[in-house]
């Protein structure tokens, strides 16, 4: 069975996404969000999208600017700590 996972990194300063396939890295990004991060976030998921098209998989949150987030998306918040 495949499994994929997504994990989003909101930090002070960037985003980070990485979308795991049993494994192993099937998608990375890595951006500034210079004090956007909304909108950094949609914009890179989009780009996300568009390259692996609709996948189920599961998702998680981290990072200082995650925890608002992950309200904001009703998704898992995991403490990085």
């Amino acid at each position: 069975m495949i499994m994929t996972y997504m994990g989003i990194d909101i930090g002070s300063t960037t985003v980070k996404i990485v979308v795991l396939e049993n494994e192993r890295i099937i998608y990375q990004s890595y951006k500034r969000h210079y004090s956007d991060m909304t909108n950094s976030l949609v914009r890179m998921l989009s780009d996300c999208y568009k390259e692996l098209g609709d996948i189920r998989c599961s998702v998680a949150i981290t990072g200082s600017g995650g925890l608002s987030v992950s309200e904001w998306l009703n998704l898992p918040f995991v403490q990085e700590v």
